[in-house]
């Protein structure tokens, strides 16, 4: 038995579905060095990682792909008998004729589904025809939260059989204690104190409920927050920043690296997350494993994630959600004690226990 992966987001994708991919090839090759696992990626040019996933454990098939054609229609060409296809994004090929190999998708969320008025109709329309054709065509379907298999079992009435929960984990370096962060000056031009909030700018992110927050509190509560991410909402939340005279507390970087974003996590109060929707929200485990509490949106998946280590609130509620914040910054006792549940919420991300469900999936599927 082989397995491929469709691996066009280990290679071109820096975040969310990238870090995934490489996640679970890299426990695979601990778990398995003598395996080889095969990657399939279109040749969309230069890759940061492309290097990493060129050694003996990994064998990589590139394919020309004119108008993405290939990648959705003709993937399974290079697989035999008894091979598996796992497509780690949503998607598998379509095809005419069932090929004679067995095949798993991995779905993360059915948000364009649930959240119709975030999406264009047109992206909604494909999003959905490929999420379909994947969950009904694949023998094996991977959730990567109870949250996401819900949803999917909702809105696409998939068989409940075919489905396995497996969460995944975050970069080993947030478990680590001391961290190099590789951008020298960051931390001479940073206050002392302050929150992190990791997220993206978009509608469903809810990071707006941040500002009018801090709109609630006094300016003696108010503890600087450094945003980290990009997205077309940017701009709009600067502005309104500026237009509630709030700059002195908010700081926005992007564009860094893990090391550097991991020594962000460390040294913070914590991590507000806001997000009203998400499929897993691995912010919160990176926020865990850096030993700091997480403030997250009461309702939302991150319940499932963070468990008893997270403080949980109506993030559409601005005086709910200033609340968490002052009474996590005001009593370090309680900072103590959600170090302490995060490390009983982080045995359910063991790398070992998550990378032997995925064996076992291989084995069953073949």
């Amino acid at each position: 038995m082989s397995v491929y992966f469709e691996a066009k987001r280990l290679f071109y994708n820096q975040t969310g579905l990238g870090n995934y991919c490489r996640w679970l090839l890299r426990g695979l090759k601990q778990h398995d060095p003598a395996e080889t696992w095969h990657l399939l990626t279109p040749d969309n040019g230069p890759s940061p990682y492309l290097k990493e996933f060129t050694d003996a454990s990994y064998r990589i098939h590139q394919y020309a792909n004119p108008l993405g054609l290939a990648r959705t229609f003709m993937l399974g060409r290079n697989l035999g008998r008894g091979d598996i296809l796992h497509g780690l994004s949503a998607e598998l090929p379509f095809h005419s004729i069932r090929p004679n190999y067995r095949q798993i998708v991995t779905v993360h969320d059915v948000i364009f589904m649930s959240r119709k008025h975030d999406y264009a109709m047109a992206d909604r329309m494909i999003y959905t025809a490929k999420l379909r054709h994947a969950v009904h065509t694949a023998d094996r379907i991977v959730c990567v939260s109870q949250y996401t298999a819900d949803d999917l079992k909702k809105y696409l009435r998939v068989d409940e059989q075919k489905i396995r929960v497996i969460y995944q984990n975050c970069d080993p370096v947030f478990y680590q204690a001391q961290v190099h962060c590789t951008d020298e000056t960051l931390p001479l031009s940073l206050p002392k104190s302050y929150w992190l909030c990791v997220s993206s700018f978009g509608p469903r992110k809810n990071l707006n409920s941040v500002v009018e927050a801090y709109r609630t509190m006094s300016r003696e509560d108010r503890q600087p927050v450094v945003m980290v991410g990009s997205g077309r909402l940017m701009q709009p939340f600067i502005e309104a920043v500026r237009r509630h005279e709030l700059d002195p507390w908010f700081i926005f970087l992007h564009n860094l690296d893990t090391p550097t974003l991991a020594w962000l996590y460390r040294h913070s109060l914590g991590l507000i997350y806001p997000s009203l929707m998400e499929g897993f929200g691995i912010p919160a485990v990176e926020a865990m494993a850096s030993d700091v509490p997480v403030i997250a949106h009461r309702g939302s998946v991150l319940q499932e994630i963070a468990g008893a280590a997270g403080i949980y609130a109506n993030c559409l509620q601005p005086e709910e959600l200033a609340g968490a914040i002052v009474n996590i910054q005001n009593n370090p006792q309680w900072r103590s004690g959600f170090q302490i549940q995060a490390k009983e919420e982080l045995k359910k991300f063991d790398n070992s226990t998550l990378i032997h469900e995925y064996h076992q999936l291989y084995h069953d599927t073949k």
